[in-house]
């Protein structure tokens, strides 16, 4: 039978009666608390009775301190002397316990014990949640950019869509963890002072029940979206897990340098700096390079498995790959060819926003002057978002062309052409320099499609392109 045993109890740093109601059903059960931190509480075994727990807030004392203040031991003592018993200290957080039936109460002034409270907790719950808070909003910040910037790829995949409402979550999280605070000590201080009584907090703890949960959601799509290739969900569970280990292993790093520096007693303002950066260091150093490789080694044998099904040539001594995935349009759809050995490579996502299909068919290297043919056919499920892929579209519609240094003002061009051919509602070609290319931004009412061609290209094929565009986005 074990003599001690630790938990993880959460709880909100300033609702001490959800945490003295605990405290007092573990004690029925036979277990003292004996040791606390902010990851768990260790309790030590005991005969079951029935003891007074109370909580006490001291915000002159600092997590970094090496040794307790005078003040903090003068308090334990005066305590002492009156029945309550300290069974554990965690800084600015003090837990004593008392055996008599009706033990006089430690805080009898409400308005100093909410001051107490509030001055404890801008010390160390506000901090944390304002950091959490602001790294929150810069991520959900910088997504929301990489969305404007090209929402087709960003919208179509569930990766990074989820991974962008995942930050939104956790923002929302921060802001309501911070907004409860401040709402209950407005209202503690006015209960306090007209009633003299101290107003418990009545929320829920569900910030910590949601937001790791939440993280590995987001990270674990997020991977598998981007690996992919059958591996995915496998590698997504295996990084988002290294992921969320080095977290809690940078955590207890920077518990386990704060207890040494403090057991050497070096100044609290060295231990301050020190924990934290060298925590993160150890972080850094152990388990970017170990998520990187692990990664990677997930990607390669994803790229292995997509050769598998590709027929390997040499050219020049070294080895291609000729892919051949189904493609909804081909060359041979269009114009006479006798070549047949095409590299074709398609690939597709879709959310409930918008569907993307990228379509490639290239003639292997010992025969570039053969006809290629590659497009990307957009459907927009929501109206609203049609300008939002239309602009981003029609601005990037040179992406891979090269373009002189320094550039010539107008020299990338999408000049309107007939759309009648298309038998779509727009249509615009790409001109460089004022020389027209071979490509074209197609526009139908939910669907957007830039197709490029390396050959000068008919009506009656333009009619068949616009044709298999329409039946694909119906």
């Amino acid at each position: 039978m074990k003599d001690s045993k630790r938990t993880y109890a959460y709880f909100k740093f300033y609702d001490r009666s959800k945490m003295q109601a605990y405290l007092e059903k573990m004690a029925e059960k036979g277990w003292l608390l004996t040791q606390s931190t902010d990851l768990c509480w260790q309790f030590r075994r005991i005969e079951p009775k029935k003891l007074h727990f109370s909580v006490v807030y001291f915000p002159k004392e600092s997590l970094f301190s090496p040794n307790i203040s005078e003040r903090l031991s003068r308090l334990h003592d005066f305590c002492a002397h009156t029945g309550w018993q300290l069974a554990s200290s965690n800084a600015q957080v003090q837990f004593f316990y008392n055996e008599a039936e009706d033990p006089v109460p430690i805080e009898t002034d409400a308005v100093l014990e909410v001051e107490n409270i509030h001055r404890a907790t801008k010390k160390r719950f506000l901090p944390a949640y304002a950091m959490e808070l602001v790294l929150a909003l810069f991520n959900l910040v910088f997504q929301l950019i990489q969305c404007t910037r090209n929402p087709v790829s960003y919208l179509s995949a569930w990766g990074t869509l989820v991974y962008l409402l995942c930050w939104g979550v956790i923002t929302i999280l921060s802001l309501t963890e911070l907004t409860g605070y401040f709402l209950w000590h407005k209202r503690a201080v006015k209960t306090a002072e007209e009633e003299n009584r101290f107003k418990e907090p009545n929320n829920h703890p569900a910030h910590m029940l949601f937001i790791i949960p939440t993280l590995f959601l987001g990270f674990t799509v997020f991977i598998a979206d981007h690996i992919g290739q059958g591996l995915g969900l496998f590698a997504a569970l295996a990084t988002a897990g290294l992921l969320l280990l080095a977290c809690v292993v940078t955590l207890f790093c920077f518990l386990g340098l704060l207890r040494l520096m403090k057991k050497c007693k070096l100044p609290s303002a060295v231990t301050r700096i020190v924990s934290p950066f060298g925590a993160a260091i150890v972080c850094f150093l152990l388990f970017f390079p170990l998520m990187g490789f692990v990664i990677n080694c997930f990607s390669d044998a994803a790229r292995q498995r997509a050769r598998e099904a590709a027929v390997a040539y040499e050219y020049r001594d070294h080895t291609f790959y000729a892919y051949q995935d189904e493609l909804p349009l081909t060359v041979s759809d269009l114009t006479e060819t006798g070549y047949t050995e095409y590299s074709r490579v398609c690939t597709s996502s879709e959310t409930v926003l918008l569907s993307s299909l990228t379509g490639q068919e290239n003639p292997r290297k010992n025969a570039l002057w053969e006809p290629s043919l590659e497009y990307q056919i957009v459907r927009v499920k929501l109206p609203f978002l049609y300008d939002l892929c239309f602009d981003t579209m029609v601005q990037n519609l040179a992406h891979n062309k090269g373009t002189p240094e320094p550039m010539p003002d107008a020299w990338i061009q999408a000049r309107t052409t007939d759309a009648s051919h298309w038998g779509a509602d727009a249509a615009y070609q790409l001109f460089l320099g004022g020389e027209p290319q071979n490509r074209y931004l197609v526009c139908y009412d939910n669907a957007i499609a830039e197709i490029d061609f390396d050959w000068t290209v008919t009506a009656e094929q333009m009619k068949k392109v616009g044709e298999t565009i329409q039946n694909l986005t119906k």
